[in-house]
């Protein structure tokens, strides 16, 4: 699947994404018990999925972006800058998506 390398197998070791979130890996692997497990569903942005707001940038602050690619957003200067600026501002967010 798309993310079970940084529960089970991120350097190839055995070991987790150290920049994943220690509790929020754990609740991961009790859904996704093997790293061949392809037939679980979790939510990109628990506690809000059902919603369409910018709470995304509040997991991903508390290093809970389920993606790589989420992770990766925190790792650059200019597009860590645009995670604050969207965490701050609910206005903010739904402009810059209305206008994406």
């Amino acid at each position: 699947n798309f993310f079970s390398n940084r529960l089970y197998n991120f350097t190839g070791k055995g070991d987790a994404d150290p920049s994943l979130n220690s509790t929020y890996a754990a609740t991961l692997r009790k859904k996704c018990t093997s790293l061949s497990d392809n037939t679980t569903t979790v939510e990109m942005d628990p506690g809000s999925s059902l919603d369409f707001n910018n709470h995304y940038f509040t997991n991903l602050k508390l290093q809970q972006g389920l993606f790589q690619s989420d992770a990766a957003l925190l790792t650059d200067k200019g597009s860590s800058n645009i995670v604050d600026e969207m965490l701050s501002s609910a206005g903010k967010f739904f402009t810059e998506f209305s206008q994406s």
